[in-house]
């Protein structure tokens, strides 16, 4: 399943609302943990998490920020100052980033299994609230 169709730890309405290229990374990243790759499925699942919290940040905010302004920290600090943007999602993302994403962007730090089997659960459930509270 894996190696076929990661994308399946996705619900299916959730996976008809997110972008390609998020599914895309998604399977990457079930690929790269059933061949071992852990560090590597890290990078696509951070990716394919990426592309979902910048359709809710569009959503919220009405336009991408600038390029030098993607990152997660700077995506949760304009939409705290928006009302519409849900305190638990950012939350959430605030945690992922703080605990998984900028420490795995060192090149000493390595995914075990546990921990790439972890990123993907609370990214899963980061991008169902994100879709959930997307029209």
């Amino acid at each position: 399943i894996l190696v076929e169709n990661a994308s399946a730890m996705l619900p299916e309405e959730i996976q008809a609302k997110i972008p390609s290229e998020a599914l895309t990374d998604w399977q990457q990243a079930g690929r790269c943990i059933a061949f071992d790759l852990y560090t590597a499925s890290g990078f696509h699942t951070i990716r394919a998490t990426e592309a979902v919290i910048r359709n809710y940040y569009v959503y919220i905010v009405g336009h991408l920020p600038g390029v030098k302004d993607r990152s997660w920290g700077a995506y949760t600090r304009v939409l705290k100052k928006h009302a519409g943007a849900a305190v638990s999602i950012i939350g959430l993302i605030d945690n992922i980033k703080d605990h998984h994403r900028n420490p795995l962007m060192h090149p000493e730090h390595r995914l075990t299994k546990d921990e790439a089997a972890t990123l993907l659960s609370v990214c899963v459930g980061l991008i169902i609230q994100i879709v959930k509270a997307l029209p």
